[in-house]
This record gives C-alpha cells, sequence and structure tokens, in this order.
C-alpha cells in the first residue's frame, strides 16, 4: 500500500522511489563488499605476514647450513691441499731416493762382477801359481839344504807348508767370485725393478700436484659460496621486514580505499536526502 502525502511530505513518484530503493539497495551491498575487501586486506596482511615470517626462518636456517656447510668444505679442501702437497713431497723424495739407490745398486753390481771375475781368474791363477812356484822352490831347495853340512830349520818345509796352504785358496777365490758374479746379478736384477717403481713414484708425484691444483680451485668456490650465503643471510633480514612493511602498507592502502569508498556512498546518502528521497524511502520500510 503507498503512503498519501501529507502537509509534511511531499508526494514522490512511484518510479523515484522504486529507484531510490535500487540505490539504497546497491551502496548496502556496496558498504558490505567494501568492508569484506577491508576485513580480508587487514586479514591478508596479517597472514602474509606471518608467511613471510616463517619463509624468512626457513631461508635462513637454509642460508646458515649452506654457509657452514661450505665453510666445512673449504677447510677439508684446504687440509686436503696441505695432504696432497706432503704426499707429492714425499713420491718425489722417494722417486729421487730410489733413482739414487738404483745407481748405487748399478755401481755395486759392477764392482761386484769386476770383482768376481777378478777373484775367480786373475787372483785364483796366481795364487795357484804362487802355490806351484813355491813347492818346486822347495825341491831346489832341499836338494841345496843336502850339500850343506850342520843342523838348521829347513827353508824347504816351510816353503812346502806354505805351498799346501796355498793349495785350497784358488778354488775359494773362484767360488768366491762365483759368488760375486751371483750378487752382481742379482744387484743389476733388484735395479732393474727399481727403476718403474721410481718412474711410477714421480708420476704419482705429478698427478697429486695438478689435483692439488684443482683441489685449490674447489676450495675458492667454496669460500665463495659461504661468504655468497652468509652476504645473503645478513641481508635477508632487511629483506623480509621490508616485505611485511609493504604489505601493511599495501593492506591499509586497501583498507583506506574502502573507507573512502563509504565515505564517497554516505556523501552520496547527503545527497539524496537533499532532494527528499530519503523519508519515502524510510516509509517504504527500505
Amino acid at each position: 500500500m503507498e503512503p498519501t502525502p501529507t502537509a509534511q511530505q511531499p508526494a514522490v513518484a512511484p518510479d523515484a522511489v522504486a529507484s531510490a530503493a535500487s540505490i539504497h539497495r546497491r551502496w548496502l551491498v556496496a558498504r558490505v563488499l567494501l568492508g569484506l575487501v577491508a576485513v580480508l586486506a587487514v586479514v591478508g596482511a596479517v597472514v602474509g605476514a606471518q608467511v613471510l615470517h616463517r619463509i624468512s626462518n626457513t631461508y635462513d636456517v637454509v642460508l646458515g647450513l649452506t654457509s657452514d656447510s661450505a665453510a666445512v668444505a673449504a677447510d677439508a679442501a684446504g687440509s686436503a691441499v696441505e695432504i696432497a702437497n706432503g704426499v707429492s713431497a714425499l713420491a718425489d723424495g722417494a722417486s729421487a731416493t730410489l733413482k739414487s739407490t738404483q745407481t748405487v745398486l748399478d755401481s755395486a753390481a759392477d764392482s761386484a762382477d769386476a770383482i768376481g771375475t777378478a777373484l775367480s781368474t786373475n787372483v785364483a791363477d796366481a795364487v795357484e801359481g804362487s802355490a806351484s812356484i813355491a813347492k818346486r822352490l822347495a825341491t831346489w831347495i832341499q836338494a841345496i839344504e843336502k850339500l850343506i853340512p850342520g843342523n838348521r830349520p829347513s827353508l824347504a818345509e816351510d816353503l812346502r807348508t806354505f805351498s799346501d796352504g796355498l793349495a785350497p785358496v784358488p778354488d775359494q777365490l773362484r767360488a768366491l767370485g762365483d759368488q760375486l758374479a751371483a750378487t752382481s746379478d742379482q744387484l743389476e736384477a733388484t735395479s732393474f725393478s727399481l727403476g718403474p717403481v721410481a718412474g711410477q713414484l714421480s708420476t704419482s708425484a705429478t698427478d697429486i700436484s695438478a689435483a692439488t691444483t684443482d683441489i685449490e680451485a674447489a676450495q675458492g668456490v667454496a669460500d665463495e659460496i659461504s661468504a655468497r650465503a652468509q652476504a645473503e643471510l645478513d641481508a635477508s633480514n632487511s629483506t623480509f621486514t621490508l616485505a611485511t612493511v609493504l604489505l601493511y602498507v599495501f593492506a591499509l592502502v586497501i583498507v583506506g580505499a574502502c573507507i573512502a569508498g563509504e565515505r564517497a556512498i554516505s556523501g552520496m546518502q547527503h545527497r539524496v536526502r537533499a532532494v527528499g528521497l530519503e523519508p519515502t524511502l524510510r516509509g517504504t520500510g527500505t
């Protein structure tokens, strides 16, 4: 039932009333939406700040672990470099020692072979010849001693004793010469076996030195990663703090925009009252 106009309430056309009611409903919906947007902005800012805080903590932990791990790797690489340098020096020293030993063994083998050859030939023959000469001299001297009167020590017997004492010496010298020849062969074999070992040690020392260069490069990379992770860790707190501030500022901007919209709607309502539609809307129960 439409209200009748009175002296205090001017008559309003039905179309104007319907239009005003529609506008009033739209304003109400707009206010509700603005309120929801403002609430969602505040809630989103709070939730976003919590999420950023947790992300910041997780990121700090990851960066800290990265920095510590890289630092440990750099220390391990440094220790490996020191060990590798020491092993390389030992390998070089062992190689040089084996080469010197090989030279000594070669010289000893040559000397033993020469001495053994001399003992089994020239020396043995000389001793054997001396024994034979002494035996022959003993026979001549004995014949002469028979012609000389008197009782005196026999030089012939001394020569025979000397010759008999020298009799086994040549065989002993030849046996010793054979032993020295065998020793010379063993020394040559040992010297020959030391050559590849010395070469292998020298090659290993070179390879270790090359590996040391790679390890030093890896140590530099690990130090760089550790430094970068630490720098990022130092800067992460300010970054996430700035992000949180921007999030709150964005939320405040949205809330401010919602408040401004609500005030704009209120201004529109005041203008509606100025044309006399507000009493009609109240009369319609809207």
